[in-house]
């Protein structure tokens, strides 16, 4: 459903000549389109299937990226000596080839508590607020919810500390 422009921009639009319409949330006007998975959020399921591999994770990014996204795309032939890559993303930078092997395995490994109790001390507000709820050394995690029941892996913290932030 397509959001209203705010009765505030409306009125300064013949002001600054802007030409303003009602635009909904994704950017587009068909409101029936979905949004794919992002990468994150597939290595985090991923993850939570002990029959998972590296290309079983390879054919759920492709399936949902490729062809998909523009910023997606097949890696170029690796050059002699370098790992064969099995995506490449676009950035802002250039493009940047991407190898899986290990991908599961390693965002299994929990996070180190140590590494947990400096990001919990940041001077960042947002390391601060994305790893409020871990544990860290201190046991508890300080917003007095149930710690220690479970250990997240990266990308299930990062992802999910992100779209509370939204």
């Amino acid at each position: 459903m397509p959001l209203p422009c705010s009765p505030a921009l409306q009125a300064s639009s013949p002001r600054t000549a802007l030409h303003l319409r009602n635009v909904s949330p994704t950017g587009h006007t068909n409101t029936h389109t979905t949004i794919p998975l992002g990468i994150l959020s597939i290595l985090e399921e991923e993850s939570m299937f002990p029959k998972a591999t590296d290309k079983s994770f390879e054919e759920k990014l492709k399936t949902n990226h490729l062809g998909k996204s523009p910023n997606f795309i097949k890696p170029k032939p690796p050059k002699p000596g370098q790992a064969e890559a099995h995506f490449a993303i676009v950035h802002y930078a250039g493009t940047v080839p991407y190898n899986l092997t290990g991908w599961l395995e390693k965002n299994k490994d929990p996070l180190n508590d140590t590494v947990v109790d400096q990001m919990k001390k940041a001077s960042n507000k947002l390391s601060v607020e994305i790893f409020l709820d871990h544990a860290g050394q201190s046991g508890a995690p300080d917003t007095g919810g149930k710690g220690g029941e479970c250990t997240p892996d990266l990308a299930s913290s990062s992802s999910s500390s992100f779209y509370q932030l939204q």
